[in-house]
């Protein structure tokens, strides 16, 4: 963002902070003199008195009710004042540049401060008319198709093309979201998706996904509740879905995992001239991949650079699977581990790397830098496949995506202009402030969720019969 369209951005925010101060003044005015007339019916009037005329004084033009009937038993309506509370805090929301598709089945809310911010202009056109006048996904959820692809169309300074971020909370439909990018991603002809989740159990829900945006050729692999296969992928899976948990990509280390065969290693012995590979200097390690001292903190910065550094990099120019190859090692990632295989699924035999890939419930990845000298090797192995394959199509999906500016670090595809890297971003934001943390968060443009206010919760207490009593 350009600083005079921040300081544009500024002042529309101050000026909508005025409007909404004002406006909360006068319900907290009008909330006061519901219960002073509550009060006044209960105790013969004299504090409801008091109260009125304190807000008369307040607010010269601000009407006072009439007392209710002595037999009418006036209470404040909880709910009525959690609803005007919620809406000093939220806005409707409804896309503001897309003008096809249907409305979302139930009230999509954001932030008033997300509200003053404007989208940039529709530029893409998608390939998935026929689900929209089916209904099959809603105007919201299409314009994040239509947003991460424009998205996609980026490339970042150091050449990696840029990453989007989907960030609605509940209600929203963000598997139907990410089931139809990834039929855009198939319409246009892509071929190989990654999707990273938490449990395979949830692999039926993307199935149903797909299912429901009409992705009906689209295999999601493994099939029911087999493994990932060892060895190459591409001799059992020539294309589709592979849907596999965090747990199993952050299987990067460990003793050398055994198969050595391959495009990728082919690769890394033709880019080391038959030398033995580099390895990245790492710490002795404290459970479950979580690294110690200077060797932790030099791996994930591995993680973020280009592959290698002057005493790796090979004289001559590296292909595609080379640079791939290199970038792993380079990051701690041994031949035959899990993420190997992964990335040289995705990396193709031409090693374009042209694929898409899927962080759900991204903040899984969060603690790539947990205190700036330790990170998980989830953190770690989600930033090598990213910097290893600079073409992949990256989504980040998750409604707590960070709750601090270090878990940004692992969005490496968010970069924003003018900072070298993730880590570079994060700095800046901890001494910046609040403040600016917030305008960052606000240029995303994330956190679209539904509205609950139709909803009645109640709490009941039940007995408990001899059956659920222990002996």
């Amino acid at each position: 963002m350009d600083p005079q369209a921040l300081r544009e951005q500024q002042a529309l925010i101050t000026q909508r902070q005025g409007q909404q101060y004002a406006a909360q003044l006068l319900q907290q005015l009008q909330r006061q003199q519901a219960l002073a007339l509550a009060q006044q019916q209960r105790a013969g009037g004299a504090a409801a008195a008091l109260g009125a005329h304190a807000s008369a004084r307040l607010m010269p033009g601000l009407a006072v009710p009439a007392a209710p009937a002595e037999d009418q038993d006036v209470a404040p309506d909880e709910e009525l004042v959690e609803a005007e509370e919620d809406e000093e805090i939220y806005e409707a929301y409804l896309p503001a540049r897309l003008a096809e598709g249907t409305p979302h089945p139930d009230v999509i809310v954001e932030t008033a401060s997300l509200a003053s911010v404007k989208p940039p202009a529709v530029t893409y056109q998608h390939h998935l008319q026929d689900i929209v006048a089916a209904a099959s996904i809603s105007n919201a959820q299409l314009e994040t198709v239509v947003y991460a692809n424009q998205r996609f169309a980026q490339r970042l300074p150091g050449g990696a093309r840029a990453g989007f971020f989907l960030g609605d909370g509940a209600g929203v439909g963000k598997g139907r979201q990410i089931a139809a990018l990834i039929r855009e991603f198939f319409e246009t002809g892509g071929s190989r998706v990654l999707w990273v989740s938490t449990s395979t159990d949830l692999r039926y829900d993307a199935r149903r996904d797909l299912e429901d945006v009409g992705a009906l050729g689209v295999e999601v692999q493994p099939p029911e509740k087999e493994a990932l296969p060892k060895g190459q992928l591409s001799e059992h899976y020539e294309e589709g879905v592979l849907f596999v948990t965090y747990s199993l990509v952050a299987k990067i280390g460990g003793q050398d995992a055994g198969n050595r065969r391959g495009l990728l290693s082919d690769a890394l012995r033709s880019a080391c001239n038959g030398q033995p590979p580099p390895t990245a200097g790492r710490g002795r390690g404290r459970g479950r991949g979580r690294g110690r001292g200077r060797g932790a903190a030099q791996s994930a910065a591995d993680t973020q650079t280009a592959a290698g550094t002057a005493a790796t990099v090979p004289a001559q120019p590296l292909t595609a699977l080379e640079q791939t190859a290199m970038t792993l090692a380079n990051a701690g990632v041994k031949q035959g581990s899990r993420l190997w295989q992964i990335a040289e699924w995705l990396a193709g035999e031409d090693g374009s790397g042209e694929c898409m890939i899927v962080f759900d419930e991204a903040h899984r990845a969060k603690n790539l830098v947990a205190d700036e000298n330790k990170s998980t090797q989830t953190g770690r192995a989600v930033a090598a496949i990213q910097n290893a394959l600079p073409n992949a199509r990256v989504l980040y999906s998750s409604a707590t995506g960070a709750s601090e500016p270090l878990h940004l670090a692992y969005m490496t595809r968010l970069l924003a202009p003018g900072f070298r890297d993730t880590f570079d971003l994060v700095s800046t934001l901890k001494k910046a402030g609040l403040g600016s943390l917030e305008l960052f968060c606000m240029g995303l443009k994330v956190g679209r969720r539904a509205r609950w206010g139709h909803m009645l919760n109640k709490l009941e207490q039940l007995p408990r019969g001899a059956t659920w009593r222990a002996p």
